[in-house]
């Protein structure tokens, strides 16, 4: 499963497709499908993300203020950066 630069892997990020967020509990929220974006949301997400990081540098900061601290680029190719869920072993 793609999802990730090498930059995200070694923090335990993960970019996955998501149409629909429900809010759990504090840090906990339910993605919906939470698959890979696919080609052409990867390519929209990366563009949109260069062009802003690009042109609006100084207001960059502004792209924070939406729900779950998405950008702007996320919300157009319905994306969101996730951690990695823990997986423990069970005894």
């Amino acid at each position: 499963m793609g999802g990730s630069t090498a930059g995200k892997s070694l923090l335990k990020l993960r970019v996955v497709r998501a149409e629909s967020i429900v809010h759990v509990r504090d840090n906990t929220v339910i993605v919906y499908p939470g698959t890979d974006l696919g080609f052409s949301n990867s390519l929209v997400r990366s563009f949109t993300k260069n062009i802003h990081v690009t042109i609006m540098i100084p207001i960059s900061y502004l792209f924070f203020f939406f729900p779950y601290n998405r950008t702007v680029y996320d919300l157009l190719s319905k994306s969101i950066v996730i951690e990695e869920p823990v997986v423990r072993a069970s005894t």
